[in-house]
């Protein structure tokens, strides 16, 4: 009840107890003699003490911790040591000063690990991986670099962890407490499950919660410190040792395959200048001058480890230089034996597409029609269009809400349309069926637009055929370079050069759709959950940090 239907632990209390007293009142009306009812002899049979016994085990919330530990497996999360700091406190009606020591909360890999290895289901999905027979690329699995790496091409059992990093608010973002309450979630997946199972909230396991402010003030470094030692022990020869029940001396090996976050956390963890510096890009070393001229993957200069570990030192020595580069410190992440962030290609089709290229492309093609006046769309129009369509069951909870605005659509450098990232990718797949016969079918505006849909139809495919990115390869050329003369005032968002990167992203590591952040988004709705039902934000990273471990011990 906990997990599923978030029930206050107070509730689960009052729920025991009660329980327990029904049980005894109920045993007590009961009683009877000899010269009692045959029937209610009969129902004496019952006993139900060993029931109000079992009660007793879990009527405190104690003891339903220890409960779960003994026979679920229950991993608690640990409170590591941040720092300290000073704070006032009343007491007694006077000020005082008290010291208060700021934590974290870390849940052990190897730990979990452990548990997730003496599961037989677990353990024949995680051997049972192959790679795809046909010229199809489904996975990291029949990925290029799988097939490079120094660990998984020798070891095909490594453990592949895929990490990813986000804040996420879990109070009003309109009211005072924003900010105060944020949280850095820190998870991972094990990208050697299929897709399928990859997909399901109970397979993306937490890390480390911690306040987000103590991230900005103390970096990184405390938050993967832990982790880093865990994983140096995992990167050896030997492998990690887990308990696993009968299979004395179980080792595994594995390392990071990959990092996944929004480009804000990306840039954040990654050790580079925000998006707004003038060498923008994560992956590669193009300007902002050159998003319009640069159309293909062969122009650009791609970031390298040692080209990411000259700038970092360029850096450490005259902080001046990182405009150059776009690299302001290292991450600690490249302490790894595998992996380095300056090698981490890996975009987020979430947050480039759907909430970026997508409603960037719309904005500027309603307004373009806006200002030829040949058509007769207007935002009323297009949000009646909305409001009447006959959207199909699947499309139901992510049809796009009625909101554009003549106003909204006519403001200059305003590209964002007030849907989420489901809705718009809802609403450019259902566009041409709402306003394509209101334009003219060889208008050269829409024709590029719906180049667009043909990029989003192989970007987002669960499975890539090899030609297929070639296909896209020429598509995404073909629309820069045709923005570029369609739209020649527009400077584009960094997002549409991102576009670029993908086909040879998908290469490397298969799919989009298996990197995204959009299933990592879902699960921060768990702890957003949370938060609506305690309503109680002393120490949340902790309660949230138990609550998800809870889930976990229930999925398993």
């Amino acid at each position: 009840m906990r997990t599923k239907y978030n029930v206050s632990n107070s509730a689960l209390d009052f729920l025991t107890q009660e329980l327990q007293e029904w049980l005894k009142g109920r045993e007590e009306s009961l009683e009877g003699g000899e010269d009692g009812p045959p029937a209610k002899r009969q129902k004496l049979e019952f006993d139900s003490s060993d029931f109000v016994n079992s009660l007793l085990q879990l009527n405190t919330q104690k003891k339903r911790t220890h409960y779960y530990k003994s026979n679920f497996n229950l991993i608690e999360p640990e409170e590591l040591f941040i720092n300290s700091n000073l704070k006032t406190r009343m007491t007694n009606g006077s000020i005082g000063i008290q010291t208060k020591n700021n934590t974290f909360q870390y849940m052990s890999i190897k730990k979990r690990l452990t548990a997730l290895f003496s599961n037989d289901g677990f353990r024949r999905l995680y051997f049972s991986e192959s790679r795809s027979q046909d010229d199809f690329v489904r996975g990291t699995k029949d990925s290029k670099y799988v097939q490079v790496h120094p660990l998984f091409s020798k070891t095909p059992t490594a453990i592949r962890i895929q990490l990813f990093y986000d804040e996420v608010e879990v109070t009003n973002p309109l009211r005072s407490k924003t900010k105060k309450h944020e949280l850095a979630m820190f998870c991972f997946r094990i990208l050697n499950l299929p897709n399928s199972e990859n997909s399901k909230l109970a397979n993306i396991f937490p890390l480390a919660i911690v306040n987000s402010i103590h991230v900005k003030n103390n970096s990184f470094d405390f938050v993967f410190s832990e982790f880093l030692n865990e994983l140096k022990e995992l990167e050896s020869e030997d492998g990690m040792l887990l308990g696993i029940p009968d299979f004395t001396n179980f080792r595994i090996r594995g390392t990071i395959a990959g990092v996944c976050a929004d480009t804000k956390g990306a840039h954040e963890i990654g050790g580079f200048l925000g998006p707004s510096a003038n060498r923008f890009c994560r992956l590669c070393l193009i300007t902002r001058e050159e998003i319009k001229q640069k159309s293909c993957f062969d122009q650009l200069e791609m970031r390298t480890r040692e080209n990411y570990d000259e700038a970092v030192e360029a850096s450490s020595s005259n902080p001046e230089k990182a405009s150059d580069t776009g690299i302001r410190s290292c991450c600690v992440l490249n302490c790894s034996k595998y992996f380095h962030f300056g090698e981490n290609l890996i975009l987020d089709a979430m947050h480039d597409f759907l909430e970026g290229v997508v409603p960037f492309m719309i904005k500027l093609f309603l307004r373009q029609l806006y200002s030829c006046g040949t058509t007769k769309i207007s935002a009323a129009e297009l949000n009646r269009r909305i409001v009447l369509f006959h959207f199909s069951f699947y499309d139901l909870s992510n049809k796009p809400s009625p909101k554009f605005t003549d106003a909204g659509i006519r403001k200059e450098g305003d590209y964002l349309t007030k849907q989420r990232a489901s809705q718009n990718w809802c609403l450019i797949r259902m566009f041409p069926l709402l306003v394509g016969d209101l334009i003219k079918e060889d208008n050269e505006y829409y024709i590029h637009f719906l180049q667009l849909l043909d990029i989003l139809d192989i970007l987002f495919s669960p499975k890539i055929a090899l030609e297929q990115i070639v296909v896209l390869e020429d598509l995404i050329r073909q629309f820069v370079e045709r923005f570029r003369e369609l739209y020649p005032s527009v400077q584009p968002i960094n997002k549409f050069h991102h576009m670029v990167h993908y086909p040879e992203v998908i290469r490397m590591h298969g799919p989009p759709t298996n990197y995204w952040c959009m299933r990592f988004e879902a699960f921060h709705n768990i702890v957003k959950k949370l938060a609506m039902t305690n309503c109680n934000f002393i120490n949340f990273a902790k309660s949230a940090a138990f609550h998800v471990q809870s889930i976990f011990c229930a999925n398993l």
